[in-house]
């Protein structure tokens, strides 16, 4: 499949998005769907930027396909996201709110909560853990964050806790009560580059500077496995749906795959 040449303002931010039938990326200013098999225009699956001030930059999406998010870069390190429902012809821009210096977003399990590490304040640099209502853009809760490290953070399956791989730590929040999270330092003291929960949510899978995976318990925060599959600093870790497979990658352009059996 060839999708149509357009500009896309991130590919490496929000680029292209997998949704199962259809693929999506940001083409001559819009978020177009095309058929996943034939390549051919999704109507449905557009998303008209020209209703949000900005230059977009991504979008993540609901399990269920019934909410959208997207970034927008404004000026002077402030940025803008925006809420979107289905609509008829095309998605409805619900709501947008403008913030600071923020990480790509992610969104909770059952669609109903964005969160992001960033600032509130456009413009400013009081970095925080953002917990905003998808429906609204309400700011429903904040949390701590005491580094300068933008890194994207990761809802459990069961949406009951957020992770965030941060410089040396996990920072780990519980949703209900997020102000102050628990944190878990790599005993290697390197930096952390990457992570993805198991689908059970029982397990959070990281990578890190000294070039191994680590597995760990998620209620505990016991270490359970260490793998170090001698391909260089791993920049990025995925498990499959199934939970049967994971894959860690390199800065050498390596890949390596290996069965699951935590």
């Amino acid at each position: 499949m060839q999708l149509p040449v357009g500009r896309a303002s991130d590919p490496g931010r929000g680029g292209l998005v997998d949704c199962g039938a259809s693929v999506h990326t940001i083409v001559t200013g819009n978020w177009e769907g095309f058929d996943a098999e034939t390549g051919e225009p999704r109507y449905a699956d557009r998303m008209n930027f020209e209703t949000v001030p900005g230059v977009a930059c991504g979008v993540v999406a609901s399990a269920d396909g019934t909410r959208r998010v997207t970034e927008h870069v404004l000026r002077g390190w402030t940025y803008r996201v925006a809420g979107w429902v289905p609509g008829p012809g095309s998605w409805t821009h619900l709501w947008s709110v403008e913030q600071g210096d923020s990480s790509r977003p992610d969104l909770s399990p059952a669609g109903d909560r964005l969160v992001q590490i960033g600032c509130r304040t456009p413009g400013g640099w009081d970095y925080e853990l953002l917990l905003r209502d998808t429906a609204t853009g309400e700011l429903v809760a904040a949390g701590g964050y005491s580094y300068t490290t933008l890194t994207r953070p990761h809802f459990r399956p069961d949406g009951r806790q957020v992770v965030a791989a941060s410089e040396a730590a996990l920072c780990i929040w519980d949703t209900r009560m997020p102000a102050k999270p628990a944190l878990v330092r790599n005993d290697s003291r390197k930096h952390f580059t990457a992570a993805a929960y198991h689908p059970t949510g029982r397990y959070l899978f990281t990578t890190s500077n000294d070039a191994t995976v680590s597995v760990w318990d998620t209620d505990s925060w016991a270490r359970v496995k260490r793998f170090d599959w001698d391909i260089g600093r791993l920049r990025a870790v995925a498990v499959s749906p199934d939970g049967l497979l994971a894959a860690a990658g390199s800065d050498r352009g390596r890949v390596v795959v290996w069965d699951v059996d935590v």
